[in-house]
C-alpha cells in the first residue's frame, strides 16, 4: 500500500484521495453524511464484481483496529459502516465464492470517507488457466 494525496475535480464535489490499495480508493469526502457526528467516522461504498462490473449485494464489511465495525452491503452493493474510534484500520470485504480485499486507511472521527471495492471472484473460473509449454 502506498499513501500519497491528489485531488480530483468533478462536476459535483472536490475528492481528496488519502490512501490506495489495489484498485480500491478511500476518498474523503468534504461534507460530512447525514449520520456522521462528530465522534464518528462514516465509510459509505459500494461492492462491485470485478468481472462484470455489476454491483453485489450480501457481501460483509469489517473494520478492525483500534474497534471492531460491521455492516453489509444491500442489494445495490451499498453499505455504510459507522465507527467511534479513529485511527489506521484494516478494511476487509467478503462474500463467498470471491476472494476476500483488504484495504488499509486512516480516518478521523468526524469525517465521512467513500471506498468502491471490486471484488474478484474465486475458484477455477476466476482466472484464466497457464498453458505448459512443451520444451
Amino acid at each position: 500500500m502506498f499513501l500519497y494525496s491528489l485531488r480530483i475535480a468533478t462536476p459535483v464535489l472536490s475528492l481528496a484521495v488519502i490512501a490506495c490499495a489495489a484498485r480500491a480508493d478511500i476518498e474523503e469526502i468534504p461534507a460530512p453524511l447525514d449520520s456522521c457526528t462528530i465522534d464518528v467516522w462514516c465509510l459509505a461504498g459500494r461492492v462491485i464484481d470485478a468481472r462484470s462490473g455489476q454491483a453485489m449485494g450480501g457481501a460483509a464489511i469489517l473494520a478492525s483496529g483500534p474497534q471492531q465495525c460491521f455492516t453489509t452491503a444491500d442489494r445495490a452493493g451499498a453499505f455504510t459502516l459507522l465507527c467511534r474510534r479513529a485511527g489506521t484500520l484494516q478494511i476487509r470485504v467478503t462474500r463467498p465464492g470471491y476472494l476476500t480485499r483488504t484495504i488499509t486507511g486512516t480516518f478521523v472521527a468526524g469525517k465521512s470517507y467513500r471506498l468502491a471495492v471490486l471484488l474478484t471472484p474465486a475458484g477455477p473460473y476466476a482466472a484464466p488457466a497457464r498453458r505448459r509449454v512443451p520444451n
